[in-house]
């Protein structure tokens, strides 16, 4: 168990008291997180928000991945397909490059 230094001051004493911290607690300054350029993280996005940010109908977006010019979406069950939305991103991107951030 961890014990961390809390004080508790008050205008007659000064009084400095541990506290036992019980393992399943995380305390912020023990967290460790990595610089956003070696961060692995994939947001999957599904069909209806791909369909909303592109602002294109769902049809649209199926003939688009038909014809090749649309990343195709990654099936994550039998029955269920996200898109990453940095694939998305990236064709956004590249078809309309005023849109790109500086």
């Amino acid at each position: 168990m961890k014990r961390n230094r809390v004080n508790k001051s008050s205008p007659e004493n000064n009084v400095s008291a541990f506290v036992e911290t019980p393992p399943s607690v995380v305390m912020a300054a023990d967290i460790k997180v990595a610089p956003a350029a070696k961060r692995s993280v994939r947001v999957l996005l599904t069909t209806k928000e791909v369909s909303e940010r592109c602002s294109l109908p769902k049809s649209s977006l199926y003939a688009l991945i038909a014809a090749g010019r649309f990343p195709r979406p990654q099936k994550i069950s039998s029955r269920s397909v996200r898109f990453l939305a940095s694939d998305v991103d990236e064709w956004a991107a590249q078809r309309f490059p005023s849109l790109r951030h500086p």
